[in-house]
């Protein structure tokens, strides 16, 4: 007969699990909105993005023989994925309220300078 766990420790558990897969960030609860994030030899797809203020999950996918990351920073804010491998997907939620420009790049070695870089726009007006 398989053990029994108490629900508040099970709770505990399977947050911890999905804190070490991934997902995390400056935000908390479900998100307004996904975004799919494409990582290729040195270039996101796509490059431009737009979104309503609220909380964002970002879903990178590295689709290179290399390791890649993702970093949103702006107004203030600024989080990342330091590492993911070749082939590999992972996610990254943040809370963007603050209306305007914000960076995405590459934080691994030289990649943002090779041109491993988005700019996502949080429009004021709702999108």
């Amino acid at each position: 007969m398989p053990a029994r766990i108490p629900l508040r420790a099970a709770t505990a558990l399977l947050a911890g699990a999905l804190l070490a897969c991934g997902g995390g960030g400056g935000a908390t609860g479900p998100p307004d909105q996904r975004l799919e994030i494409e990582a290729s030899s040195f270039a996101y797809a796509p490059t431009q993005v737009t979104v309503a203020p609220g909380t964002i999950r970002f879903v990178v996918r590295n689709v290179a023989d290399v390791v890649h990351g993702f970093e949103v920073e702006g107004h203030g804010m600024e989080e990342e994925i330091e590492e993911i491998q070749p082939g590999a997907t992972d996610s990254l939620t943040v809370k963007l309220d603050e209306p305007g420009s914000y960076e995405i790049y590459c934080p691994v070695a030289d990649h943002e300078g090779r041109g491993m870089s988005a700019t996502l726009t949080v429009d004021g007006e709702g999108s």
